[in-house]
């Protein structure tokens, strides 16, 4: 039986700029980036685990602090985004 797919919106505050590029570059290979250090991942039950415990190395957790917030499936169609999208701004990130 497979696990069902459950979306979680990620938002971070990294104190060291090297950290902070690992989390990033982590964060894209499971979901999309939403706003700088905020990305929304959809993911089961195994690629949730995963994550939490490939951050959970990555981060210095004296220093670092990071969220990882269900975002309910009947609320999801209410989620609003406003203004320009990271990708569409025309700015680039610096990395």
């Amino acid at each position: 039986m497979a696990s069902q797919v459950k979306e979680y919106l990620v938002s971070y505050d990294i104190a060291c700029r090297k950290r902070w590029r690992r989390v990033f570059r982590l964060l894209q290979g499971y979901g999309e980036w939403v706003q700088l250090s905020v990305f929304r991942c959809r993911l089961d039950t195994r690629r949730h685990a995963r994550l939490v415990a490939e951050l959970s190395e990555t981060i210095e957790a004296g220093e670092d602090r990071l969220l990882i917030a269900l975002l309910e499936e009947e609320h999801l169609s209410t989620m609003k985004t406003l203004g320009v999208k990271p990708e569409a701004s025309g700015r680039a990130l610096v990395l």
